[in-house]
C-alpha cells in the first residue's frame, strides 16, 4: 500500500496497479542481484569489479522501485531518473553494443522493465510530485 494519499475515487486502483508493475520490477531486480553472486564469486581479476558494480546496481535499483511503490508522488525527479537509467540499457544494446555477448538480454530485460516502469509512472502519475520547497 503506498504511503502518499492515494487520488480519491476510481483512481485508487491505479496506484494498486502501478504498486504491482513496481513490485514485479523490484522482484526482478532481487533475483538478479541473487543470481549475480556466484557471477561475482567466480569472476577473474579482470570481471570482479564490473561484476561487483551489477550486483550493487541490481539492489540499488530494487530499492529505488520499493521506494516508488510506497511514495510515488513524494520523490520528484526520481521517476525520470529511474526511466532515463533503466531505458539506458535497451538503446545501447539495440545500438552500439549489438556485438556484445550481453546485449540482446539488455534489449529484452531491460526493455521489459522500462516498459513496467513506464506504465507504473503513467498509472500512479509520477510526474506530479510537489516541487521542494525553497
Amino acid at each position: 500500500m503506498p504511503l502518499d494519499p492515494a487520488p480519491s475515487g476510481a483512481a485508487a486502483w491505479r496506484d494498486r496497479l502501478g504498486a504491482l508493475l513496481l513490485s514485479v520490477c523490484a522482484a526482478g531486480a532481487i533475483v538478479a542481484a541473487i543470481s549475480a553472486v556466484d557471477t561475482v564469486a567466480d569472476a577473474g581479476s579482470a570481471t570482479e569489479a564490473v561484476e561487483t558494480w551489477r550486483l550493487v546496481g541490481f539492489l540499488f535499483f530494487a530499492g529505488v522501485f520499493v521506494l516508488l511503490a510506497l511514495a510515488p508522488r513524494q520523490l520528484r525527479g526520481l521517476w525520470e531518473l529511474t526511466i532515463v537509467a533503466k531505458l539506458a540499457l535497451p538503446v545501447a544494446g539495440a545500438t552500439f553494443l549489438r556485438g556484445s555477448a550481453d546485449a540482446s538480454s539488455f534489449v529484452i530485460f531491460d526493455g521489459i522493465v522500462t516498459v513496467l516502469l513506464v506504465a507504473a509512472y503513467v498509472s500512479m502519475a509520477g510526474w506530479t510530485a510537489p516541487r521542494p520547497h525553497r
